[in-house]
Formats: C-alpha cells, sequence, structure tokens
C-alpha cells in the first residue's frame, strides 16, 4: 500500500492520480509505503472530509478486520454503498459577494457529477470519472469558471434588489453546465449512451430556443435510432396520421406538431410519441395516452428501464429514453431559470 504524497491519503491500486486530493501520484516516495496493518487503520478511521469529491469513502459494515484486500475489494466491486453526497454551503454571502469559496463550489460540481453518473450511467464508474477529471486537468476549467461566475455574481448584485434567487438559479446552472461539458467531451469511453455533443449549444437556452424544432432534434438524435419517425405530415399515411391524433395527440388550436414517432407493432399509429413547440404527447403499448406541457415539468425520474415524467410511465428504448431525459431535464432548468 502506498500513501499520497501531498494528503498522506491512502492510494487506491494502479491510480495515477490521488482519488482524495488529485495529486499525482506516479511520483514514486520510498516514505510512502506502509504497512497493510497501518493502511486498514488508516483508511477504516481517516478523519478526511466528507463532503468534497466523494473520493474518499468510510464505511466499517462488513469489512473483515486486519483485510485491506477485502475493503479494496469490496471498493472495486461497488459494494461499499456511496451514499447521497451532503454539502454544507454558507448561507450568509460575505462582502465580497461570493456565495461560495472555491473548495465549496468544487464540492458541488462532485455532488452534481456523482448524481449524474448515479441516475444516467454507471455507478460503479464514478472512480472512474473522478479519474478523468484530474487526467484531463479539468481542475483547471474549473477555477476559471469560479472566477467568472463571482464577476456574474456581482452583475446581478448591481441589477437586483433582492439578487439571492438570482444567484441560486446561476449556480444550478453554472454546475449542470460544467457536468455537461466535462461528460460529453472527455467521457464518451465510459458508457455507450451518450447525447451529441451538440447539445452543448444550448447551455445558455431561454425558453425561446424550445419553439424551435431544432432543439429536439439535436437533443434527440432520431436519425440514429431505428424507429419509425414523420416529419412531414402530407406524406404520412392519412390513416395512421388519424389513428395518431384520435388516440394520443391532443393538441390545441395553433400548436405546432414537430414529429411523430410511430411504436405500434403493426403501424397503425395508435402507440408512439409526438413532440409539439409546447408538450410532449405518448401512448406506450396497452397504456393510456399522456401529455406533459414544457413549462410545467416537475420531476423527472430514471428507473430501471423506463422514466417517470410528472409520475407518468414513459419508455421507448434504453437509448432514447436516456436522451429523452437528458432534453426534460435540461427544458426544466431553462424554464426554472
Amino acid at each position: 500500500m502506498q500513501k499520497c504524497n501531498s494528503c498522506q491519503g491512502i492510494l487506491l491500486p494502479g491510480a495515477n492520480f490521488c482519488h482524495k486530493c488529485g495529486a499525482n501520484a506516479s511520483v514514486k516516495n520510498e516514505s510512502t509505503v506502509v504497512s497493510d496493518e497501518e493502511a486498514t487503520i488508516t483508511t477504516l478511521f481517516s478523519s478526511a472530509p466528507k463532503n468534497i469529491d466523494f473520493e474518499v469513502i468510510e464505511q466499517t459494515e462488513n469489512i473483515e478486520k486486519n483485510t485491506v484486500e477485502s475493503f479494496l475489494e469490496n471498493i472495486k466491486e461497488a459494494k461499499i454503498d456511496l451514499g447521497e453526497p451532503v454539502v454544507e454551503v454558507k448561507k450568509e454571502v460575505p462582502n465580497d459577494l461570493k456565495l461560495i469559496d472555491f473548495v465549496d463550489f468544487k464540492a458541488l460540481f462532485f455532488n452534481a457529477l456523482h448524481a449524474r453518473v448515479q441516475d444516467e450511467h454507471n455507478p460503479k464508474q464514478y472512480s472512474d470519472f473522478v479519474e478523468r477529471f484530474y487526467r484531463k486537468n479539468f481542475l483547471n476549467t474549473l477555477t476559471q469558471r469560479y472566477d467568472a461566475l463571482i464577476d456574474e455574481f456581482l452583475v446581478v448584485e448591481k441589477k437586483m434588489v433582492s439578487p439571492e434567487k438570482p444567484k441560486e438559479r446561476l449556480m444550478d446552472n453554472t454546475i449542470e453546465n460544467l457536468v455537461d461539458y466535462f461528460i460529453y467531451s472527455y467521457c464518451h469511453d465510459l458508457s455507450d449512451i451518450y447525447p451529441s455533443q451538440i447539445i452543448l449549444r444550448y447551455a445558455d437556452a431561454k425558453p425561446t430556443d424550445i419553439k424551435n424544432s431544432a432543439f429536439f432534434y439535436d437533443f434527440l438524435q432520431l436519425k440514429d435510432e431505428k424507429i419509425v419517425v414523420y416529419r412531414d405530415f402530407i406524406s404520412m399515411p392519412q390513416e395512421k396520421l388519424k389513428n395518431t391524433f384520435q388516440s394520443y395527440l391532443f393538441t390545441e388550436r395553433e400548436e405546432m406538431v414537430y414529429f411523430i414517432c410511430d411504436l405500434s407493432i403493426t403501424g397503425n399509429g395508435k402507440e408512439g410519441f409526438a413532440i409539439s413547440n409546447k408538450r410532449l404527447y405518448w401512448r406506450m403499448s396497452l397504456g393510456k395516452s399522456h401529455s406533459v406541457s414544457f413549462d410545467n415539468i416537475n420531476s423527472i425520474k430514471h428507473r430501471e428501464e423506463w422514466l417517470e415524467v410528472n409520475g407518468l410511465f414513459f419508455n421507448i428504448n434504453k437509448s432514447l429514453n436516456m436522451k429523452v431525459l437528458r432534453m426534460l431535464k435540461k427544458i426544466k432548468m431553462i424554464y426554472e431559470c
């Protein structure tokens, strides 16, 4: 076992960077070698902070005494529960207008990254995402964005009588955009399902952007899916179009439908999903018709093989489910900002 030269934390086998402080672990130092007994005690009773990056995990349940190998194997196989991240952010804005210091800002980033990996990727690969963060030196990007955020806070403070809420929304949007940029730019090989990197263009999107069909095409990339999609409703079989409108696509007057995806087994158009400039419409096999207005998205949850949109069952396939999940989360944040 080896210790980090910088923070003296225990290094995981094969790690190129310390998962506690991010220091380069490739530089060997004889003084860092410790006994298995000391490594076990240090690991189990470490006083490392719990609210920064989740890289250091403290849990003693189901760990055999004096068995370092068992503890490391549990981490490797993700048998130890990472738990929900807890970050205590300063409640009062200091005189210099820094809502949080950089350590807290970094912690918020890892909170959001951890939640994203848990919800949309493989939770067992979280340490791989952390490793990639340090390997690609994304800490520099995080630092630069933090400095820019402080300047943006200054502008909000001057323009707003009550700047607390705008600052909070700005912070949330900044963190989410950073996680998007990090995952889509540096982590494509860690998962086989990702929306196209083109969605990064919508980092600062407004509700007006949702009125454009390109927004939905960019997020869903329907050309890569093996499903029947209709954009030209004149050439769409009229009987199928009629069945779609009678089955689940109950639009309002002057509502513009961008596309219809037929998911029916017989191709009759009675099951599928559609998107307009106002709503997402769908009807799954043997299910009821549903719709959700884009300005009234309350919750989007990823279950084992399906989604829950405002508590309603939604399921197409693994790939499109994840794209729809990311799209709806983005729309929800756009309207909240």
